[in-house]
């Protein structure tokens, strides 16, 4: 059997490895990547960008000889433009030589990841905008932050943005942040959770320009000098840094007959097959089933293109495997203040018209007599009808945001929550009080139940 897996990602490259493991010399895999390099990991940059290694090779989890080594052909540099899905053929050229290639395949696995998205406007190919993805990108930004730099304007207050402006920040530069929504973190946390992100980005002096988008982009030989906000207002900048949101690399297939939402995210079912035969998709470019509700959802997650790599090789392989689903868990820190979501917010619970209620403690995180107590927050958003927890956002400091992973398979399994009054969580001061944030929640929503 012969597998070509377009794209040399996360989600392809472990698709490509577990199943080399499971079926050794029994299959041929065949990568095709249109970077010099594979497996980045790309949630990295900002931090590569701010300094906090030095190394930006340490970003490449594994380099084309390691996989060869495992019996993994990558081609580097190769860009695939066409899939000839009734002759099982991908068409591409080689972006080093411009030669065309073509290859064939017995089954295909799309694995092309997405793009941060840049500002449409006149101006957009000046130099000093980047939307970075790339470990190019990445080192091209370092390199140029030096102290001639002294205005960075991140455009999108969505995770991505927030962790470029800390790592601005902590270098010393002047960071405004714009988002068009009246809130950071939209959809992803509620506007009071928000509230605490945005407080904290601007006691670390991140100025918010909030309900309002970028206008116009001034442009002085081929460096963007202003930026001209929807209010008028008009910003000084050196750098810009577009992190808008994301769309899958899946334009190449625009035309073909594989099934995409009309943002381009291709539909798989929970063997992460797509409607043509011996056709997969995987990764930050497949929308992934919700699992509270089932609806799909566009999810850019390492940890799930991990999961749907591990899970679609072992369907090639003949195993009776399923990509059960997700449920948008996120985790971030930014400057000392951390933040942790799972499942669904009290707007989304609403929109969706729910039954639903919340409750919302704020405690400290460990006992007093321990010294650096700091508060902890936790919001819970629950189904009054079917006695379940829908979904949790935390708020605090010293991994206190862990304690997301307590909500997590309570929501995932649909456990009712008067089966969970007595959770039997550890204690010690150092770590928590003996009635610990997530105890005094979970007693409180027993108590409305009851």
């Amino acid at each position: 059997m012969k597998v070509i897996i377009i794209g040399g990602a996360t989600a392809g490259m472990t698709t490509a490895s577990k199943l080399k493991r499971n079926l050794k010399d029994k299959v041929e895999i065949v990568a095709y990547q249109n970077l010099s390099y594979p497996s980045l990991g790309r949630c990295g940059i900002p931090y590569y960008i701010g300094k906090n290694f030095d190394e930006a090779n340490i970003m490449i989890a594994r380099t084309v000889e390691k996989f060869s080594e495992e019996g993994i052909t990558v081609h580097t540099n190769y860009e695939i433009t066409d899939v000839d899905f009734p002759n099982k053929t991908v068409k591409g050229i080689n972006l080093m030589t411009k030669e065309p290639i073509e290859d064939h395949y017995d089954k295909l696995v799309i694995a092309v990841g997405g793009s941060l998205d840049k500002l449409n406007l006149p101006g957009n190919d000046a130099h000093n905008i980047y939307a970075p993805a790339t470990l190019e990108a990445a080192v091209k930004i370092r390199e140029e932050l030096t102290d001639k730099i002294k205005t960075v304007v991140v455009v999108g207050g969505g995770p991505i943005g927030l962790e470029f402006c800390e790592n601005f920040a902590r270098n010393d530069k002047r960071v405004v942040l714009i988002e068009e929504q009246d809130q950071v973190l939209k959809d992803l946390v509620d506007p009071e959770i928000a509230e605490a992100v945005q407080m904290e980005l601007e006691r670390k002096s991140v100025e918010l320009k909030l309900n309002t988008k970028v206008k116009k982009l001034h442009v002085k030989n081929k460096m963007i000098n202003q930026i001209e906000l929807a209010t008028g207002e008009l910003l000084d900048v050196d750098l810009v840094i577009c992190a808008l949101g994301f769309t899958p690399n899946t334009q190449f297939l625009a035309d073909s007959e594989i099934s995409m939402n009309p943002q381009g995210s291709i539909v798989v079912n929970d063997q992460l097959e797509t409607n043509i035969p011996d056709v997969y998709a995987v990764g930050d470019c497949v929308l992934a089933k919700n699992i509270i509700d089932g609806s799909l959802m566009q999810i850019p997650s390492s940890t799930i293109s991990i999961k749907q790599g591990k899970v679609l090789a072992n369907v090639l392989t003949g195993k009776d495997d399923y990509f059960q689903g997700a449920m948008g868990t996120m985790i971030l820190q930014i400057f000392d203040l951390e933040i942790a979501r799972t499942g669904f917010t009290e707007e989304y619970a609403k929109k969706m018209s729910y039954l639903y209620d919340t409750i919302t403690v704020s405690t400290k995180d460990h006992t007093a007599y321990v010294k650096g107590a700091k508060p902890v927050t936790i919001k819970v958003v629950y189904d009054t009808k079917e006695q379940i927890i829908l979904g949790a956002q935390i708020l605090g400091y010293h991994r206190a945001a862990m304690r997301i992973n307590v909500f997590i398979p309570l929501i995932w399994s649909k456990t009712k929550i008067s089966d969970v009054k007595h959770l039997d969580l550890p204690y010690s001061p150092p770590f928590s009080r003996p009635m610990d944030a997530v105890t005094i929640i979970l007693n409180k929503l027993n108590a409305e139940l009851e």
